[in-house]
């Protein structure tokens, strides 16, 4: 499957990126504590293809006003090689920092959220987005 984004209301759920425009190798890195050398630039190069063979889809959450990564979100296959194999999948998300920390926005009208409520939002979407687009049951 080719990567997507998933609209979690007041966030989004994106692919991993590691370009010129937005880069998720810093947050991953302190997520996964792999520093931010070779082996992050090889984790995100290999959640590309994990997606293309199935094999695990990996999402950066972002709120919808910055790209800045809030957590690393991953749905993986539950008792199969990939998930196009499985009947059912696994949601796993890990956060940057503290999920009380509030984020930063300077539009008045928007209410100001945290790390915490970005997490709950991208997992009921995921959650969705898996049992609608991919038809599979999600343990957990």
């Amino acid at each position: 499957m080719e990567p997507m984004e998933v609209n979690a209301g007041r966030f989004y759920c994106r692919p991993l990126r590691h370009d010129s425009r937005v880069d998720d190798a810093p947050v991953t890195g302190r997520i996964l504590s792999l520093g931010d050398g070779a082996a992050v630039a090889d984790f995100l190069v290999a959640s590309t293809g994990d997606w293309q063979e199935d094999v695990a889809y990996r999402f950066a959450v972002a709120e919808q006003t910055n790209v800045e990564m809030l957590a690393l979100l991953t749905v993986a296959p539950v008792g199969a090689p990939t998930i196009s194999a499985a009947d059912a999948v696994s949601i796993e998300v890990l956060a940057d920092g503290d999920l009380g920390r509030v984020l930063p926005n300077d539009d008045k009208v928007l209410q100001k959220v945290t790390v915490g409520d970005g997490i709950k939002a991208a997992k009921e979407a995921v959650r969705r987005w898996a049992e609608g687009f991919l038809g599979k049951t999600v343990s957990g």
